[in-house]
């Protein structure tokens, strides 16, 4: 049997314009756990409830119902809506409220919904979801979709069509400047190595504008014209070493009969001098894989995001970025 809200959370309080939205509707069930630390609330209205009012009514009843207790409270609300709602008007009452429980279920179907075309041209009731043509849009095509029905057939009982369809990319400011800046970091590494003497990375002279794809593969490039010219002065530099030591004749090192010394084993004392020993030169390493930018390749194959359970080490994820931001360090 059902009750009004507020004859069974009689001393709840809430602001005004919070319990205007509760004050017709009715609780159909309450359900607690066995150890009685989640309460989950259905709730049924005859009107659309926005998200924000449920959020604010489950963080009011955990604080003041049970502040001394720990308690997680859920509202799964359900809405008896007129026949003159469709999938199109509640939409539109309803969208900010999409979003939200979007981003609280998994943040990246809220930035797919944002730049997402909601299509319903085919009727009221029947909902094309465009999405952006990526990767992450078709892998998570299908979870999307199944929330899109939750929310338009099981929250508000609307008999909604849905299905996916997807549109060409488009091409935003942060991802420009993304690539800005991953060829200003090419850049970089190439004047750092000009500046040590050695060959430039990738050529970047003044009006050579290139590509992402382009500065990659002359990076890569040159890492092997590096390999190979290291090779080469190596086997020059062995040779003559060889000569030298052949040509010159070794001054013999005396034995100093040193009591100490005789006694500890005979050790024997050679006399360095600065400079014997030549300096290496270490370069910026480089991978063979042209993907890559800058550091090491990864050996390991990439794993889902939710198949991380707790502190299993490093992992390798793929994906796409779409967003960053940046800090001083």
């Amino acid at each position: 049997m059902s009750h009004k809200f507020f004859e069974v959370f009689a001393q709840l309080k809430l602001n005004d314009n919070d319990r205007v939205y509760l004050e017709e509707t009715m609780i159909d069930r309450l359900v607690s756990s066995s150890h009685r630390d989640r309460l989950q609330i259905y709730l049924s209205s005859n009107h659309i409830i926005g998200k924000s009012v449920i959020y604010t009514l489950e963080k009011e009843i955990e604080r003041q119902m049970f502040e001394t207790a720990a308690c997680k409270v859920k509202v799964i609300e359900k809405f008896n809506l007129s026949e003159g709602y469709s999938a199109r008007t509640v939409f539109g009452e309803y969208k900010d409220s999409i979003f939200a429980e979007a981003s609280k279920l998994n943040p990246a179907w809220s930035d797919l919904l944002k730049h997402a075309d909601f299509d319903f041209s085919q009727g009221d009731n029947n909902l094309t979801l465009i999405l952006e043509d990526r990767f992450i849009a078709r892998d998570m095509a299908e979870d999307i979709l199944d929330y899109m029905d939750h929310v338009f057939n099981g929250r508000c009982a609307l008999g909604c069509g849905i299905k996916a369809d997807y549109k060409k990319k488009e091409v935003r400011k942060s991802v420009i400047h993304a690539n800005e800046r991953m060829l200003e970091e090419i850049r970089k590494i190439s004047d750092a190595a000009a500046l040590a003497g050695k060959d430039e990375f990738v050529n970047t002279g003044e009006g050579a504008a290139l590509k992402g794809e382009e500065a990659l593969e002359q990076y890569a490039k040159s890492g092997q014209d590096r390999q190979a010219g290291k090779a080469v002065a190596g086997q020059k530099s062995d040779g003559a070493q060889e000569d030298k030591s052949k040509s010159e004749k070794k001054a013999p090192v005396e034995k100093k009969a040193d009591k100490t010394a005789s006694q500890s084993g005979n050790y024997k004392k050679f006399d360095v001098k600065k400079g014997d020993f030549p300096r290496r030169n270490y370069g910026v390493k480089q991978s063979s894989n042209p993907d890559v930018i800058f550091g090491n390749d990864f050996t390991d194959g990439p794993m889902k995001i939710c198949d991380i359970d707790g502190d299993i080490g490093v992992v390798t994820i793929r994906g796409q970025v779409v967003g960053y931001e940046e800090r001083d360090t």
